[in-house]
């Protein structure tokens, strides 16, 4: 695989592998990097509904409610296409920037 630890990442992300995605971020690769379309690595994953991948980048600091270039969270990708595990990850690591709040009263 050529290019930059950002792009490899994006590459085994579209293509589903857990374990390269694992070790490039381990080795270095950084959860926000971006593609042409201004999108991160956990949009990607939460679109092709790769929760395994989305916990990865979650472990690896990877901001929950980070918007792409056009506003969109990885929220709206994964819910878009119907993957609500997903959904339900990232609303729980990313209450706060939300506004929601699963604190008890």
């Amino acid at each position: 695989m050529g290019g930059s630890p950002g792009e490899r990442l994006l590459i085994a992300i579209r293509a589903g592998d857990a374990a390269a995605c694992e070790a490039l971020l381990a080795s270095g690769a950084s959860p926000e990097t971006r593609d042409g379309c201004g999108q991160a690595p956990l949009h990607l994953a939460a679109h092709f509904g790769q929760e395994e991948i989305c916990r990865m980048l979650l472990r690896f600091g990877a901001d929950p409610g980070a918007p792409d270039r056009d506003g969109r969270s990885p929220l709206l990708y994964a819910a878009g296409q119907g993957h609500m595990a997903i959904c339900s990850l990232l609303l729980r690591r990313s209450s706060a920037g939300f506004g929601v709040s699963f604190a008890k009263r």
